[in-house]
């Protein structure tokens, strides 16, 4: 979600990342001094963005990978043991 400081409320309750920008920014230091314009702004409004979606990545894990057969037709399962 892209969107001002409100809007935490929302992103917590659904569940998704929360990229601040725009007025009211109250919540971090130094977003008052973000340049989000031109070449560099771009570039770094991009690299933050990327590491926002980077660090809300989940790792697949032996338990959730579930490999499809050539045709796609039918789902496999894995069981792990525990």
């Amino acid at each position: 979600m892209v969107t001002h400081s409100h809007g935490r409320q929302a992103s917590e309750r659904l569940g998704i990342p929360l990229f601040r920008i725009g007025i009211p920014v109250f919540d971090r230091l130094g977003a008052g001094q973000q340049v989000t314009v031109g070449y560099r702004g771009t570039r770094d409004l991009i690299f933050d963005v990327g590491n926002l979606l980077m660090a809300n990545m989940h790792e697949p894990t032996p338990g959730t990978w579930i490999p499809q057969d050539r045709n796609a037709q039918r789902l496999v399962t894995l069981e792990v043991p525990q």
